[in-house]
């Protein structure tokens, strides 16, 4: 007994270190590739019929072990000849002159990418690869797309890194989904993309088609999202801050708890909460959803929105600090707008701003809004002082001149830039007309409404705050 099991541990050695030595001679031309072939080959087959039969003897044993062995040198084998093609397909990405080529390689690299795939390393090399050409401005927009488009292939990569990445145009969905899509057949079970957590700060995704992708707790901070659309993508705890969503679309997408804090164009991006039995959705503008912090809310509590939509929300533009007259002047107008035009006013008051990120929070409140007024009162009064004119060494005598303050300015700037009509009121005086306020500005500029109260508004004034809030009500 002990002999024999002594023969078996010593066959068992000379077996293994036969296939040791078959692939170590492999690069070097002594064996064959057809000699290799067959051993692989003969092995895997005796395995196979002695598994059949059953175990009776030493050479049983023996054959076993070698058609082990001989699966463990294929694989190994396998795995060397597609690492190798991995590698040739990287090359000939970054360094080839050929574009053609480029692009063939580009598109082979989904096989790497693909989940399904069996060497899971070369799946991470794969998006590492992916990511680098995405983030370089110096390679082609067609390669980058192509790319780009090859994160339909990733099934499960959270917390990738797409700082910078060009996603222009791209067009990331499940290949479940496309065959949904051509045959309409519901077999084909539509699994999400899982992208959670993905970093995507400054990322240009504009004019891009997103499907079936989880973006939970993902970083759009800083982006481009220009007219793309989002469909049934759940963005749980999305961060857009300082995201440029002009005319994005987010259809029967989740949303709560994103936050558009500082982003750009809320106002013009739409949200559809899609078909819930046999009801259907229609688009509401994105601001509608947020809440003062800019955080989306309970999308459930549709009808709220919707009233919302229906409203004339009005940011209101106005000093810190007012004298007297300028105050009373304040309450009068803000009672008219809500009395005659049933405005809803926000503001931001003095205490209320904080030592850092004003800006965003002008943004922030602005976006949330369909019109927008500014109180144009004297800030600063020039008794005797002398203004640059139209060259450099003219200059202009100025006597109890009175000018507004550069926030008022700002913020007017901020509205237009959001596309949203302006009614400038300006105090009755001696007030400069400069910056946004001025006179060629304003007859330029349709969505610029300029009045001057004098504690009062006169019919002519109502005429033109009349078209002011037609303008509104078309938002």
């Amino acid at each position: 007994m002990a002999s024999s099991l002594l023969e078996r541990h010593f066959l068992l050695l000379v077996t293994i270190n036969h296939f040791y030595f078959l692939n170590l001679f492999s690069d070097t031309g002594c064996v064959s590739d057809e000699y290799k072939l067959v051993t692989y080959r003969a092995n895997i087959i005796v395995m196979g019929r002695f598994l059949y039969v059953g175990l009776e003897s030493v050479s049983d044993t023996i054959a076993i072990i070698s058609g082990i062995a001989a699966v463990v040198v294929f694989f190994f084998e396998f795995y060397r000849t597609w690492n190798s093609k991995f590698n040739d397909c990287a090359e000939k990405i970054n360094n080839s002159g050929n574009r053609m080529a480029q692009l063939a390689s580009a598109i082979q690299l989904r096989d790497y990418i693909n989940k399904r795939f069996l060497f899971f390393s070369h799946k991470k090399n794969a998006l590492a690869l992916v990511c680098s050409i995405l983030k370089d401005n110096k390679k082609s927009s067609t390669l980058q797309k192509t790319l780009g488009d090859s994160l339909s292939f990733v099934g499960k990569a959270q917390g990738l890194d797409l700082q910078g990445a060009n996603l222009f145009q791209v067009c990331i969905k499940p290949q479940n989904r496309v065959q949904f899509e051509i045959s309409g057949d519901p077999i084909f079970n539509i699994r999400s993309i899982d992208l959670q957590g993905a970093d995507m700060y400054k990322a240009t995704i504009s004019e891009s088609t997103i499907c079936n992708v989880l973006f939970n707790k993902a970083v759009f901070s800083s982006s481009m999202l220009c007219r793309s659309r989002f469909h049934n993508c759940s963005l749980i705890g999305a961060k857009f801050s300082g995201a440029d969503v002009n005319g994005c679309k987010f259809y029967a997408c989740d949303l709560i708890g994103a936050d558009f804090n500082g982003a750009r164009g809320v106002a013009d991006a739409t949200v559809n909460l899609g078909e819930k039995g046999n009801k259907k959705y229609t688009d509401v503008p994105l601001v509608y959803f947020l809440d003062k912090d800019g955080v989306f809310g309970n999308q459930n509590q549709e009808q709220l929105y919707y009233e919302k939509t229906s409203a004339m929300t009005v940011f209101l533009s106005k000093l810190g600090l007012m004298n007297a007259k300028q105050d009373a002047y304040n309450i009068e107008i803000q009672k008219d707008l809500k009395s005659k035009y049933g405005a809803t006013i926000h503001t931001i008051e003095r205490e209320a701003y904080s030592d850092v990120g004003q800006l965003d929070m002008i943004s922030r409140e602005i976006s949330q809004c369909n019109g927008f007024v500014v109180l144009a009162f004297a800030h600063m009064q020039v008794n005797d002082g002398l203004v640059r004119k139209d060259r450099a060494d003219e200059m202009e005598t100025l006597t109890n001149v009175h000018y507004s303050s550069p926030w008022l300015q700002i913020e007017t700037a901020f509205a237009r830039s959001m596309g949203l009509p302006c009614l400038i009121i300006a105090e009755d005086g001696n007030l400069r007309r400069n910056g946004m306020f001025d006179e060629s500005i304003v007859d330029a500029d349709n969505h610029l409404y300029y009045v001057t109260y004098k504690g009062y508004f006169s019919e002519a004034d109502y005429d033109v705050i009349d078209e002011w809030k037609k303008a509104v009500e078309s938002m």
